[in-house]
């Protein structure tokens, strides 16, 4: 930032914030002021690599493990944006705040991510903040994507989104929109499969749906999430021509789309599969979750 501050040229800067993925293991200072006083065996590092039984009172400790290292990543987040004011660069520097998934506490049986579409592993905070430009306080009651995010930095940048790019600038979400342009609500397409987990699903979300499709199952879940914010309620499906369903046969559609998109992928000749790589970053690859493991698994 020193040196962006002082040759005056555009930045771009990734900041990848750690702290509030498992393991959870705050600084003492804030332990204490999420849980103080706790006198209980619950180690909140080891959540996810055990299978122990946790009492409410040892649940509510994880959670405030997991609470305290979310409020000492929101400080340093503070020092980043203070720096940039002293800095100088606050003004018109976009600053843009996300995350890529969130974390499931038995909200639905299991924990950690990676293991379903509901809203507590896909529903994430996304806050942009460019003085002059974007409105200070607003907040936007329509649904985003991840996929959005580089059309919108590019647009408020004002550069051109390369043609590859899925998603579309949000600016219409806080500039009056032209009533003579058709207003398409956005879909989200979810997909995961973990083959050594016996996991394969597909899903799509709008602001006001979400339904999925189990393919191990051979059954479905819709959600009316107007009606059921929490998805406790579904209505199970078993056929995707049922008559009575309409959005179910829409789901369809867009699922025969996504097949279709990916069988025009590049296949990469001499592609490496995970038994190529190296056994110590297997190890490490593993620790963070992204092989088939048991982080995450319900109890």
């Amino acid at each position: 930032l020193e040196d962006a501050a002082a040759k005056e040229d555009p930045f771009f800067l990734f900041v990848h914030w750690w702290d509030p993925h498992y393991d959870y293991d705050p600084p003492e200072q804030y332990a204490e002021m999420f849980d103080p006083g706790y006198d209980g065996d619950s180690d909140a590092t080891e959540f996810f690599n055990t299978h122990q039984t946790k009492t409410p009172r040892d649940m509510q400790h994880v959670l405030s493990m997991y609470d305290a290292e979310i409020r000492y990543t929101d400080d340093h987040i503070g020092k980043l944006l203070e720096r940039l004011e002293t800095l100088g660069l606050a003004q018109d520097t976009l600053v843009v705040f996300t995350s890529d998934h969130g974390e499931e506490f038995f909200d639905h049986g299991k924990k950690g991510h990676q293991r379903n579409f509901y809203d507590e592993s896909v529903r994430l905070p996304l806050v942009m903040r460019l003085p002059g430009v974007l409105p200070a306080g607003k907040s936007v009651h329509r649904m985003a994507r991840i996929q959005d995010i580089g059309p919108t930095i590019l647009d408020l940048c004002d550069v051109a989104a390369p043609d590859y790019f899925e998603g579309t600038s949000l600016r219409s979400s806080w500039e009056p929109r032209d009533p003579e342009v058709k207003f398409e609500a956005p879909v989200q397409i979810l997909s995961l499969e973990l083959p050594g987990k016996g996991t394969h699903m597909v899903g799509l979300r709008r602001k006001d749906v979400k339904i999925v499709w189990d393919f191990e199952q051979e059954t479905g879940e819709l959600f009316v999430l107007y009606d059921d914010p929490g998805e406790m309620n579904p209505l199970v499906f078993t056929d995707f021509d049922d008559p009575a369903h309409p959005a179910v046969r829409f789901f369809k559609q867009h699922i025969q789309e996504l097949e279709a998109r990916r069988a025009l992928l590049p296949k990469t000749p001499g592609h490496m599969g995970v038994d190529d790589l190296p056994e110590d970053l297997l190890k490490e690859l593993a620790g963070f979750g992204y092989l088939d493991n048991d982080h995450g698994d319900s109890e």
